[in-house]
Order: C-alpha cells, then structure tokens, then sequence
C-alpha cells in the first residue's frame, strides 16, 4: 500500500515540475521528488530520466535565483538515482539544449 501511494506521489511531483509553474509551487516539487527518489523502482528509471531531463532543462533556463538553488540542491539527490539510467543520447540533448 505504501509502495502505491509513493508512486503517486511522485507522479504528482513530477507533473508539478514538467507544468514548470510559479516558483514556490515549482521549488516545492523539485525539493520532495528529490527526496523521494530514491524509491523510484529501477522499471520506471528510463521513463523517469528521457521525460524529467528536458524539464530539468527549461527550469535551468528560469531568471529566479531560488528556483535554480534548488535545482542545484535536488538534482544530486535526483541523479544518484536516476543517473545510472541516463544514455549518451540523453546527456548529449541536454547539453546540447542548454547551450
């Protein structure tokens, strides 16, 4: 029962960082997904990682300097998990979109 919640959850979360909103909800999110993500099931690591990197992408682009602090401060958290998933291809398009 806990397993199922948590996987809504991070559902939730990670809708609320792709809708890329008002900074405070958008901090929030970011905060507790990585705090979660640990207990991201390595079934869904792949799907996590090509659909969470082009919005992680759009965040980094954002002018708020707490919004990018707590990027700073969850994507750690966030790829310790997911960053054994992640290709050549999915570094490269991220890289490639931020210059």
């Amino acid at each position: 029962m806990v397993d199922s919640n948590i996987v809504k959850i991070q559902i939730e979360l990670y809708n609320e960082i792709k809708r890329n909103g008002p900074a405070r909800i958008l901090r929030a999110a970011l905060w507790r997904f990585g705090l979660l993500s640990h207990m991201i099931r390595p079934s869904r690591g792949k799907a996590y990682v090509s659909n969470l990197i082009p919005c992680i992408v759009i965040i980094a682009h954002r002018s708020e300097d707490t919004v990018i602090e707590t990027l700073s401060q969850s994507l750690p958290l966030i790829f310790k998990v997911l960053g054994p998933f992640m290709t050549d291809k999915d570094v490269k398009v991220s890289v490639l979109t931020l210059s």
